[in-house]
């Protein structure tokens, strides 16, 4: 019983809601391609092997059924009418254990990213930066 409810303080301490996922901004990379996401209010930005960034609007985020708010959930934008779409899975570690393989740095969230058809994996933090 103790090990459930000290899971269950942990979980409620990690949690925010996927709609404050937005307003706190995400940084996303991962490596092998490189390539970096950043979500903001309205729209995301993707770059990929330094290239300049695309800018996808329309941001909408869903939380994953049956999850605590904020553990697991998804965040989607488009551009040109829809045709260009990138579609993010996110999933909180509650031992902030994911890794970028390039460095001893610790993110709190997985991410696999769908770019167009192009999936990713990587790892996302909660980015302060206005």
């Amino acid at each position: 019983m103790k090990n459930k409810t000290f899971a269950l303080l942990v979980l409620a301490s990690l949690s925010f809601s996927a709609a404050e996922a937005n307003a706190y901004r995400l940084q996303c990379s991962g490596t092998e391609p490189f390539w970096g996401i950043q979500v903001e209010d309205q729209h995301i930005a993707m770059s990929l092997d330094g290239e300049k960034s695309i800018n996808y609007f329309g941001v909408r985020t869903r939380e994953a059924a049956g999850m605590a708010a904020g553990y697991s959930f998804k965040i989607e934008a488009s551009r040109g009418r829809g045709a260009q779409k990138v579609s993010l899975s996110i999933l909180r570690d509650s031992a902030d254990q994911c890794s970028d393989g390039m460095s001893d740095r610790q993110y709190p969230y997985h991410v696999q990213a769908d770019v167009n058809g192009m999936i990713l994996s990587g790892c996302c933090s909660i980015s302060d930066s206005k």
